[in-house]
């Protein structure tokens, strides 16, 4: 496989943009229960946010190298370099007859999207820093599972929130249906947000009886207490969530151990 100059410098150029979009998803991951996946690399979501970050950035740079330039003109403190610090200027010029570019300048112009990479990375952590600006987004990132994302995430200093999932498996003995409850570890979402996989603890198992005009559910007491389970796309026929409030524990109140005779 061969690759163009034109080809790498577009990889160079759009470099912040995709930087700015792991960001975005970085931060659908820090929950630890829900790992969503980002759109396809060919969709037009993806497309649309790599490409409206990387102007944003670019031109959020070439305003302050404009700023630079003033700065200098100013007789303000400055540092003389062999090059034209501005990147852009020596990008437009790059295919002009007897345009050269020095070891520096390109050390510069390399530099500059390594700040722009991880400048637009910060930036996007700290907007979805933002509970307004996480909201906003969460259908994006999320899908059908943004509300349960909400409730999971709403902050009270004073409660904790805990979800629990009741999975109804494809097991089925003589119309009956086996499933499980249990409180939720990890559930992970492919592009189309639907659920590829999902993790379990504190398991008990049931099954769901249906008949007509009758849905009863009976909950196998002797599997309580199942420390952890995994089930795949293949075994899941359906899933229900639950999210509770609990207070927090008060560290400054001490249990005292129960008497042992």
């Amino acid at each position: 496989m061969t690759f163009s100059y034109n080809l790498v410098l577009a990889l160079f150029l759009l470099a912040p943009g995709f930087a700015a979009y792991t960001g975005l998803f970085f931060t659908s991951q820090k929950d630890g229960r829900l790992h969503p996946a980002p759109p396809a690399p060919g969709s037009i979501v993806t497309l649309a946010l790599v490409t409206l970050a990387t102007l944003l950035l670019h031109a959020a740079w070439a305003l302050a190298l404009c700023l630079q330039a003033v700065w200098v003109k100013a007789g303000w403190w400055r540092l003389t370099v062999d090059y034209d610090p501005n990147i852009y200027v020596d990008l437009l010029a790059a295919g002009k007859p007897g345009f050269t570019l020095n070891g520096w300048g390109i050390f510069s112009f390399l530099a500059s999207l390594v700040v722009l990479c991880v400048g637009g990375f910060l930036v996007t952590l700290a907007l979805m820093s933002n509970a307004a600006v996480e909201k906003r987004l969460s259908g994006l990132l999320y899908g059908w599972a943004a509300d349960l994302v909400g409730q999971m995430r709403e902050k009270d200093p004073k409660y904790v929130r805990v979800a629990t999932a009741f999975v109804l498996t494809t097991i089925e003995h003589e119309g009956a249906m086996f499933g499980y409850e249990g409180m939720l570890q990890n559930m992970a979402l492919n592009p189309d947000k639907e659920i590829i996989s999902i993790s379990l603890k504190d398991v008990t198992a049931f099954y769901v009886d249906m008949k007509p005009g009758e849905f009863k559910r009976t909950v196998l007491t002797k599997t309580e207490g199942i420390p952890n389970i995994y089930l795949e796309k293949s075994q899941i026929q359906n899933v229900a969530f639950s999210v509770y409030r609990t207070f927090k524990p008060d560290p400054n109140v001490v249990v005292p151990a129960a008497d042992v005779t």
